[in-house]
Protein backbone atom coordinates (compact mmCIF):
# COMPACT_ATOMS: atom_id res chain seq x y z
CA UNK A 1 0.00 0.00 0.00
CA UNK A 2 1.35 3.53 -1.22
CA UNK A 3 2.53 5.88 1.76
CA UNK A 4 2.90 9.75 1.63
CA UNK A 5 4.79 11.86 4.13
CA UNK A 6 2.99 14.65 5.89
CA UNK A 7 4.22 17.44 6.91
CA UNK A 8 5.60 16.58 10.37
CA UNK A 9 7.50 13.63 9.04
CA UNK A 10 5.03 11.24 9.55
CA UNK A 11 3.29 8.50 7.38
CA UNK A 12 -0.25 8.30 6.14
CA UNK A 13 -1.77 5.59 4.57
CA UNK A 14 -2.50 5.33 0.92
CA UNK A 15 -4.36 8.12 -0.37
CA UNK A 16 -7.92 7.50 -0.51
CA UNK A 17 -8.56 11.03 -2.35
CA UNK A 18 -7.43 14.61 -2.97
CA UNK A 19 -8.75 16.17 0.45
CA UNK A 20 -6.93 13.48 2.12
CA UNK A 21 -3.52 14.89 0.36
CA UNK A 22 -4.40 18.71 0.26
CA UNK A 23 -5.67 17.83 4.23
CA UNK A 24 -2.05 16.25 5.52
CA UNK A 25 0.32 15.86 2.43
CA UNK A 26 3.22 18.42 1.23
CA UNK A 27 0.61 20.74 -0.46
CA UNK A 28 -1.67 21.80 2.57
CA UNK A 29 -0.40 25.28 2.94
CA UNK A 30 -1.62 25.93 -0.52
CA UNK A 31 -5.38 24.46 0.13
CA UNK A 32 -8.00 27.04 0.70
CA UNK A 33 -10.00 24.18 2.14
CA UNK A 34 -11.45 21.08 1.59
CA UNK A 35 -14.95 19.83 2.62
CA UNK A 36 -16.11 16.31 2.18
CA UNK A 37 -19.02 14.43 2.73
CA UNK A 38 -20.57 10.79 3.27
CA UNK A 39 -23.27 10.06 0.38
CA UNK A 40 -25.73 8.02 1.28
CA UNK A 41 -24.25 5.12 -0.06
CA UNK A 42 -21.50 5.10 2.48
CA UNK A 43 -18.51 6.54 0.05
CA UNK A 44 -17.11 10.07 0.26
CA UNK A 45 -17.15 12.87 -1.83
CA UNK A 46 -14.09 15.73 -1.06
CA UNK A 47 -14.37 19.05 -2.54
CA UNK A 48 -10.79 20.68 -2.78
CA UNK A 49 -9.57 24.16 -3.57
CA UNK A 50 -6.26 25.61 -4.00
CA UNK A 51 -3.52 27.87 -5.40
CA UNK A 52 -0.75 26.88 -6.64
CA UNK A 53 2.35 28.92 -7.96
CA UNK A 54 4.50 28.63 -10.55
CA UNK A 55 6.66 25.39 -10.75
CA UNK A 56 5.71 21.84 -10.13
CA UNK A 57 2.91 20.41 -8.94
CA UNK A 58 2.88 16.21 -7.76
CA UNK A 59 -0.48 14.53 -6.71
CA UNK A 60 -0.31 10.76 -5.77
CA UNK A 61 -2.39 8.26 -6.98
CA UNK A 62 -5.90 8.03 -5.57
CA UNK A 63 -8.21 5.71 -5.05
CA UNK A 64 -10.88 7.61 -6.69
CA UNK A 65 -11.74 9.87 -10.25
CA UNK A 66 -10.20 13.39 -9.57
CA UNK A 67 -12.11 16.50 -11.91
CA UNK A 68 -9.94 19.13 -12.24
CA UNK A 69 -11.16 22.78 -13.10
CA UNK A 70 -9.18 25.67 -13.47
CA UNK A 71 -10.74 28.41 -11.43
CA UNK A 72 -8.36 31.24 -11.83
CA UNK A 73 -5.20 31.65 -14.05
CA UNK A 74 -4.25 31.78 -17.69
CA UNK A 75 -0.75 29.52 -18.41
CA UNK A 76 0.37 27.12 -19.83
CA UNK A 77 0.74 23.54 -18.54
CA UNK A 78 2.78 20.27 -19.37
CA UNK A 79 0.80 17.65 -17.65
CA UNK A 80 1.30 14.12 -16.89
CA UNK A 81 -0.94 11.24 -15.97
CA UNK A 82 1.26 8.35 -15.29
CA UNK A 83 2.91 7.67 -18.50
CA UNK A 84 0.54 9.87 -20.38
CA UNK A 85 2.01 13.80 -21.49
CA UNK A 86 0.24 16.22 -22.64
CA UNK A 87 0.80 20.40 -23.33
CA UNK A 88 -2.60 22.19 -22.33
CA UNK A 89 -3.22 25.67 -22.15
CA UNK A 90 -6.14 25.91 -19.98
CA UNK A 91 -8.89 28.83 -19.29
CA UNK A 92 -10.73 29.05 -16.73
CA UNK A 93 -13.78 26.62 -16.31
CA UNK A 94 -11.34 23.72 -18.67
CA UNK A 95 -11.29 21.17 -16.87
CA UNK A 96 -9.84 16.91 -16.98
CA UNK A 97 -10.34 13.81 -15.74
CA UNK A 98 -7.47 12.03 -13.67
CA UNK A 99 -8.31 7.93 -13.68
CA UNK A 100 -7.86 6.35 -10.12
CA UNK A 101 -4.81 4.47 -9.75
CA UNK A 102 -2.62 6.98 -11.48
CA UNK A 103 -0.40 9.78 -10.29
CA UNK A 104 -0.70 13.34 -11.63
CA UNK A 105 1.75 16.14 -11.52
CA UNK A 106 1.91 19.26 -14.00
CA UNK A 107 4.97 21.91 -14.60
CA UNK A 108 3.08 25.48 -15.18
CA UNK A 109 4.43 28.47 -15.91
CA UNK A 110 1.84 30.54 -13.85
CA UNK A 111 0.31 30.87 -10.48
CA UNK A 112 -3.51 29.65 -10.62
CA UNK A 113 -5.95 28.31 -8.49
CA UNK A 114 -8.07 24.82 -8.89
CA UNK A 115 -11.08 23.29 -8.03
CA UNK A 116 -11.03 19.47 -7.54
CA UNK A 117 -13.89 16.61 -6.92
CA UNK A 118 -13.21 13.25 -5.66
CA UNK A 119 -15.40 11.00 -7.66
CA UNK A 120 -15.60 7.32 -5.71
CA UNK A 121 -14.94 4.69 -8.76
CA UNK A 122 -18.79 2.54 -7.44
CA UNK A 123 -20.13 6.32 -8.01
CA UNK A 124 -18.63 6.59 -11.66
CA UNK A 125 -19.73 2.80 -12.60
CA UNK A 126 -23.41 3.34 -11.38
CA UNK A 127 -23.76 6.23 -14.09
CA UNK A 128 -22.37 3.76 -16.71
CA UNK A 129 -24.32 1.22 -15.57
CA UNK A 130 -27.52 3.43 -16.01
CA UNK A 131 -26.91 3.56 -19.89
CA UNK A 132 -30.10 1.95 -21.49
CA UNK A 133 -28.47 -0.04 -24.53
CA UNK A 134 -26.28 -1.59 -21.70
CA UNK A 135 -22.86 -0.55 -23.86
CA UNK A 136 -20.07 0.54 -21.15
CA UNK A 137 -18.61 4.47 -21.60
CA UNK A 138 -15.32 4.84 -22.80
CA UNK A 139 -14.35 8.42 -20.83
CA UNK A 140 -10.72 8.02 -22.26
CA UNK A 141 -11.86 11.69 -23.65
CA UNK A 142 -12.47 13.39 -20.82
CA UNK A 143 -8.58 11.81 -19.51
CA UNK A 144 -6.76 13.16 -22.55
CA UNK A 145 -7.43 16.39 -22.88
CA UNK A 146 -8.94 19.92 -21.34
CA UNK A 147 -12.80 20.44 -22.16
CA UNK A 148 -15.31 23.06 -21.21
CA UNK A 149 -18.84 22.78 -19.77
CA UNK A 150 -20.58 25.68 -18.35
CA UNK A 151 -23.15 23.37 -16.08
CA UNK A 152 -20.10 21.23 -14.56
CA UNK A 153 -18.27 24.58 -13.96
CA UNK A 154 -21.01 26.30 -12.54
CA UNK A 155 -22.03 23.22 -9.98
CA UNK A 156 -18.20 22.82 -8.94
CA UNK A 157 -18.25 26.42 -7.90
CA UNK A 158 -21.42 26.32 -6.18
CA UNK A 159 -20.73 23.24 -4.34
CA UNK A 160 -17.53 24.77 -2.82
CA UNK A 161 -18.96 28.22 -2.40
CA UNK A 162 -22.31 27.16 -0.93
CA UNK A 163 -21.86 23.36 -0.02
CA UNK A 164 -21.77 24.66 3.59
CA UNK A 165 -23.95 27.50 3.83
CA UNK A 166 -27.38 25.27 4.81
CA UNK A 167 -27.40 24.72 7.85
CA UNK A 168 -28.52 20.14 8.43
CA UNK A 169 -28.92 20.23 4.13
CA UNK A 170 -24.73 20.29 3.16
CA UNK A 171 -24.60 16.98 2.92
CA UNK A 172 -27.61 16.56 0.98
CA UNK A 173 -26.55 19.26 -1.46
CA UNK A 174 -23.06 18.37 -2.26
CA UNK A 175 -24.17 14.46 -2.74
CA UNK A 176 -27.01 15.97 -5.37
CA UNK A 177 -24.05 18.34 -7.09
CA UNK A 178 -22.22 15.02 -7.04
CA UNK A 179 -24.82 13.13 -8.97
CA UNK A 180 -25.22 15.75 -11.41
CA UNK A 181 -21.60 16.12 -12.33
CA UNK A 182 -20.97 12.34 -13.01
CA UNK A 183 -24.21 12.41 -15.13
CA UNK A 184 -22.89 15.55 -17.72
CA UNK A 185 -19.47 13.39 -17.77
CA UNK A 186 -20.87 10.29 -18.80
CA UNK A 187 -23.06 12.50 -21.26
CA UNK A 188 -19.85 14.47 -22.39
CA UNK A 189 -17.50 10.92 -22.98
CA UNK A 190 -20.19 9.60 -25.00
CA UNK A 191 -20.25 12.45 -27.11
CA UNK A 192 -17.00 12.95 -27.93
CA UNK A 193 -16.35 9.36 -28.36
CA UNK A 194 -18.79 9.44 -31.65
CA UNK A 195 -16.37 10.59 -34.20
CA UNK A 196 -14.13 7.37 -33.83
CA UNK A 197 -16.89 5.25 -34.70
CA UNK A 198 -16.45 7.34 -38.28
CA UNK A 199 -14.33 5.35 -41.22
CA UNK A 200 -10.99 6.23 -40.41
CA UNK A 201 -9.17 5.77 -44.30
CA UNK A 202 -9.09 9.19 -44.91
CA UNK A 203 -7.92 10.99 -41.88
CA UNK A 204 -5.21 8.09 -41.67
CA UNK A 205 -3.76 9.03 -45.36
CA UNK A 206 -3.57 12.69 -43.64
CA UNK A 207 -1.36 11.06 -40.36
CA UNK A 208 2.45 11.14 -42.59
CA UNK A 209 1.20 15.32 -43.30
CA UNK A 210 0.77 15.31 -39.02
CA UNK A 211 3.89 13.88 -38.26
CA UNK A 212 6.00 15.39 -41.37
CA UNK A 213 4.68 19.22 -39.84
CA UNK A 214 5.53 18.15 -36.53
CA UNK A 215 9.01 17.15 -37.74
CA UNK A 216 9.22 20.68 -39.69
CA UNK A 217 8.43 22.69 -36.67
CA UNK A 218 8.98 20.97 -33.34
CA UNK A 219 8.53 25.13 -31.71
CA UNK A 220 5.51 25.56 -33.42
CA UNK A 221 2.09 25.51 -30.96
CA UNK A 222 1.38 21.26 -31.74
CA UNK A 223 -1.55 21.35 -30.29
CA UNK A 224 -4.20 18.13 -30.49
CA UNK A 225 -6.72 20.46 -31.40
CA UNK A 226 -4.48 22.66 -34.40
CA UNK A 227 -2.92 19.02 -35.30
CA UNK A 228 -6.62 18.00 -36.21
CA UNK A 229 -7.48 20.17 -38.44
CA UNK A 230 -4.15 19.29 -40.52
CA UNK A 231 -5.96 15.83 -40.09
CA UNK A 232 -9.21 17.15 -40.81
CA UNK A 233 -10.72 15.17 -38.47
CA UNK A 234 -11.84 15.72 -34.67
CA UNK A 235 -8.75 15.58 -31.54
CA UNK A 236 -9.93 12.28 -30.36
CA UNK A 237 -9.98 10.72 -33.75
CA UNK A 238 -6.44 12.00 -34.36
CA UNK A 239 -5.21 10.50 -31.08
CA UNK A 240 -6.52 7.45 -31.60
CA UNK A 241 -4.79 6.50 -34.97
CA UNK A 242 -2.21 8.24 -34.07
CA UNK A 243 -1.30 6.07 -30.87
CA UNK A 244 -2.54 2.88 -33.22
CA UNK A 245 0.26 3.68 -35.95
CA UNK A 246 2.95 5.65 -34.39
CA UNK A 247 2.81 3.62 -31.40
CA UNK A 248 3.27 6.60 -28.93
CA UNK A 249 0.75 9.71 -28.27
CA UNK A 250 0.70 12.84 -30.17
CA UNK A 251 2.37 14.54 -27.14
CA UNK A 252 5.18 11.79 -26.42
CA UNK A 253 6.17 12.39 -30.48
CA UNK A 254 6.01 15.92 -30.27
CA UNK A 255 8.20 16.05 -26.65
CA UNK A 256 10.34 13.51 -28.43
CA UNK A 257 10.98 15.79 -31.51
CA UNK A 258 11.15 19.01 -28.98
CA UNK A 259 14.14 17.28 -26.90
CA UNK A 260 15.90 16.24 -30.14
CA UNK A 261 16.29 19.56 -31.58
CA UNK A 262 17.46 20.75 -28.13
CA UNK A 263 19.87 18.60 -28.25
CA UNK A 264 20.81 19.63 -31.70
CA UNK A 265 20.92 23.51 -30.07
CA UNK A 266 22.38 22.63 -26.91
CA UNK A 267 26.19 22.31 -28.93
CA UNK A 268 25.93 25.74 -30.04
CA UNK A 269 27.23 28.00 -26.84
CA UNK A 270 26.14 31.50 -28.60
CA UNK A 271 22.11 30.19 -27.60
CA UNK A 272 21.08 30.44 -23.87
CA UNK A 273 18.86 27.67 -22.65
CA UNK A 274 16.04 30.09 -22.79
CA UNK A 275 16.77 31.05 -26.00
CA UNK A 276 16.86 27.22 -27.06
CA UNK A 277 13.45 26.61 -24.99
CA UNK A 278 11.79 29.32 -26.69
CA UNK A 279 13.17 27.89 -29.88
CA UNK A 280 12.07 24.34 -29.09
CA UNK A 281 8.22 25.26 -27.96
CA UNK A 282 8.53 25.36 -24.52
CA UNK A 283 6.92 27.83 -22.42
CA UNK A 284 9.72 28.60 -19.88
CA UNK A 285 13.33 27.47 -19.01
CA UNK A 286 12.24 25.47 -16.44
CA UNK A 287 9.78 23.89 -18.42
CA UNK A 288 12.41 22.98 -20.78
CA UNK A 289 14.59 21.33 -17.72
CA UNK A 290 11.49 19.31 -16.08
CA UNK A 291 11.30 17.89 -19.54
CA UNK A 292 14.56 17.01 -20.61
CA UNK A 293 15.58 15.47 -17.44
CA UNK A 294 12.66 13.46 -17.68
CA UNK A 295 13.80 12.74 -20.64
CA UNK A 296 17.41 12.59 -21.21
CA UNK A 297 18.25 11.97 -17.26
CA UNK A 298 20.23 15.29 -17.14
CA UNK A 299 19.67 19.11 -17.23
CA UNK A 300 20.41 20.94 -20.44
CA UNK A 301 23.41 23.03 -18.76
CA UNK A 302 24.39 19.63 -17.74
CA UNK A 303 23.92 17.95 -21.50
CA UNK A 304 25.52 20.88 -22.83
CA UNK A 305 28.81 20.65 -20.82
CA UNK A 306 29.54 17.38 -21.72
CA UNK A 307 28.77 17.77 -25.34
CA UNK A 308 31.02 20.31 -25.63
CA UNK A 309 33.87 18.60 -23.37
Amino acid sequence: MNQIQNLDGGKLDAVLDLGQWYRHGPYRSQALGVKQVILSTGEPVSVVRARHRAGEVNHPPTETYTLFTLVRGNLQSDVNFGDQEFDVNPRPGDMILAPPGVAVSAVNNGSHEVCALSIPVSLMNRAMAARRDGSKTDLTPLQERMHQDPVISQVMLSLWEHGDALPGLSAKYLEHGANLIVARLVMMADDLAQPAKKPQTEAGGRLDEVIAYIDANPGASLTLEELSRIAQCSPFHLARIFKQRAGQTVHQYVLERRIQRAKQLLVDPSLSIADIARETGFSSQSHLTAAFRRSVGSTPGAYRKASLN
